[in-house]
């Protein structure tokens, strides 16, 4: 799998190189509800199994997500 924090920067308006994947969740403004549909789309388009809103019930970090996408590739 791609390295995905760039794709997650740009999905969040963030310049390139900008997270580092420690950034929680809770303090991006940008991170709502659009964003995890957002995160699915990715993962459905980087060949991961479908995930759902309920798989991120408990990721806290941009690393979290990442793992989330990583643990995820077919």
């Amino acid at each position: 799998m791609q390295d995905i924090i760039p794709q997650l920067e740009e999905m969040l308006d963030r310049p390139t190189g900008s997270l580092t994947g420690q950034e929680l969740l809770s303090d991006i403004p940008e991170w709502d509800s659009v964003m995890v549909l957002g995160v699915i789309s990715l993962s459905d388009a980087l060949g991961g199994r479908e995930l759902s809103p309920e798989d991120f019930k408990n990721a806290k970090t941009i690393n979290d997500i990442i793992s989330l996408l990583r643990k995820n590739e077919a």
